[in-house]
């Protein structure tokens, strides 16, 4: 029976490290976790030709339907093909969101081989992510990241109304807003100033939070 701990030779055995969380996070996604059912099934030709389709959609290239088509067979349904072709993106789609010092290649491949792919689809998906062309894989998957809309420009005023058709409204203040989004979208509200104020202290909660998540060491980059 093996046990975790120093070897003889009283060097820490790092096969199995308790504290360093895998590179695709502490809860294996949903494509990640289906391919480590179907790799016992995946020849390593049709791996690699899903890992090369993975590669040309990271740089922005188009993948036709035919060219999934082409890798049905007798052992490998159309439905499979797509499974274990979205898995294998999201595996390398993981992998560049860490950099090279704080995902070694020894750290990816035992990750890898907790996920019941074959030694030689550990070396191909290596290859590919540790290779020559990993800077250009790195900044196309940057490039060709959903943003979301962000907001550029935040405009409020106060107005306190004279008249209106509700008499319990006359002289009560309000707060008008007039947001500019990045994609060109103007929004304008209003609200009374206890939902401003209720809002403003939500936003700085909220802040709050993720200045205290980024102190903590778990979130921290290491170059």
């Amino acid at each position: 029976m093996s046990s975790i701990g120093p070897t003889r030779s009283g060097k820490k055995d790092r096969s199995y490290d308790i504290e360093r969380v895998p590179f695709y996070g502490m809860r294996v996604p949903a494509n990640i976790a289906a391919i480590k059912k179907l790799a016992p099934k995946l020849e390593r030709a049709t791996f690699q030709k899903l890992l090369r389709l993975a590669l040309l959609s990271i740089e922005g290239k188009a993948v036709q339907p035919e060219m999934f088509n082409n890798l049905v067979s007798p052992t490998n349904s159309l439905e499979m093909i797509h499974v274990a072709y979205a898995g294998v993106l999201k595996i390398i789609q993981a992998a560049f969101r860490c950099s090279s010092t704080s995902l070694p290649v020894e750290n990816f491949s035992a990750d890898l081989k907790g996920l019941n792919l074959s030694a030689e689809m550990i070396s191909d998906l290596s290859s590919a992510v540790y290779g020559s062309r990993r800077s250009v894989l790195e900044t196309a998957t940057v490039k060709n990241v959903p943003k979301h809309v962000s907001i550029v420009d935040f405009k409020w005023k106060i107005n306190v109304s004279i008249s209106t058709t509700s008499l319990n409204r006359v002289l009560e203040p309000s707060v008008s807003t007039r947001m500019t989004l990045s994609n060109g979208e103007v929004k304008c509200f209003e609200m009374s100033v206890a939902k401003f104020q209720e809002l403003r202290y939500n936003v700085a909660s909220v802040m709050k939070e993720m200045e205290d998540l980024e102190r903590r060491n778990i979130l921290k980059i290491e170059d």
